[in-house]
């Protein structure tokens, strides 16, 4: 029971900040389009990435010699290292939200093509949360893509014959790429209601359907940028604790290793692809918010760059 509370505890933390993330990034979001975002988020999650960029870079400097690491130690380092990793993630949540508003009000400055994608007249932290989750997915499927690789090219350096590499991290990034979709789409979802969307549609439902694509291709790449440079960092920062030498033997030199960069490349500019095609093969209904009845007097937002008509007296 103690061990099994202590493996809890290990793996609660470092996920809890990562759901964090996600929880902060739907917190600092403004509640209307047009309000501004507080500053003190953004404080708070400048100095949260900051310390945890540089419990990660600790970490890697204490590790990087080729020399003996006593067990318990390199394990404690190792994962000091995760806890920095996930507090990183966890400050980079207001910054999501920071994003999708700087774009928002610099809409105009964009292709008139890509105008619609950007145009949120939903709720913004739903939006704010689903990208977030994207961001959260690929910075821990990255990092494991760079951390991986290494230790099994250390593993085979010690012991040719009988090393066994793990291939479950496969898995775990299958996994990791499914919630990438889902946040993308749940934010796709948020950040539009059916009416104004058919409006910028021009009323086809396949000109709403390429919309949808649009949009969630939009939100999948703002999640995925941010999470493939902070899944760089922490992957080549927590690859140097995760490969140690603990063994009492004369410790060998670090076996090089390649970081898969075409792997990285293409994860990153599919999961855009990916959510792009399910959102338009998709119904529309299951990406757009039902419309709400209006108020007298009121109208529904207007396209971006235009102002909404005044109400007649």
């Amino acid at each position: 029971m103690l061990s099994m509370l202590f493996y809890l505890v290990i793996a609660g933390i470092p996920l809890s900040f990562l759901c964090g993330s996600v929880g902060l990034a739907a917190v600092s979001a403004p509640v209307r389009t047009r309000d501004r975002m507080s500053a003190r988020f953004l404080i708070w999650g400048a100095a949260l990435v900051a310390t945890g960029a540089a419990a990660t870079g600790l970490t890697a400097w204490s590790t990087s010699e080729d020399m003996h690491y006593d067990d318990f130690g390199s394990a404690m380092t190792a994962l000091a290292g995760v806890y920095g990793a996930a507090l990183l993630v966890l400050g980079l949540g207001p910054f999501v939200s920071l994003l999708l508003m700087t774009l928002r009000r610099r809409v105009a400055l964009l292709p008139r093509a890509l105008r619609p994608a950007v145009h949120q007249a939903g709720a913004p932290a739903g939006t704010a949360a689903g990208v977030a989750a994207t961001m959260v997915a690929t910075a821990v499927a990255v990092a494991l893509m760079i951390i991986a690789p290494a230790v099994t090219a250390q593993g085979r350096a010690r012991d040719l014959q009988g090393y066994q590499p793990q291939t479950s991290w496969v898995y775990v990034v299958a996994l990791l790429i499914l919630l990438a979709l889902a946040g993308a789409l749940a934010a796709t979802r948020s950040a539009g209601s059916e009416r104004v969307l058919r409006r910028l549609g021009g009323g086809s439902a396949v000109a709403l359907r390429f919309l949808n694509g649009w949009r969630a291709a939009f939100r999948a790449a703002c999640g995925t940028v941010i999470g493939l440079a902070a899944g760089c960092v922490i992957g080549l920062s927590l690859a140097w604790p995760m490969t140690t030498y603990v063994d009492w033997e004369p410790a060998p030199p670090r076996a090089p290793f390649e970081t898969p960069w075409t792997a990285i490349a293409v994860l990153a500019a599919g999961l855009p692809v990916l959510a792009a095609a399910i959102a338009t093969l998709a119904p529309p209904t299951w990406l757009t918010r039902p419309a709400r009845a209006s108020r007298p007097g009121l109208s529904a937002s207007p396209e971006p760059g235009r102002v909404a008509p005044a109400p007649e007296a």
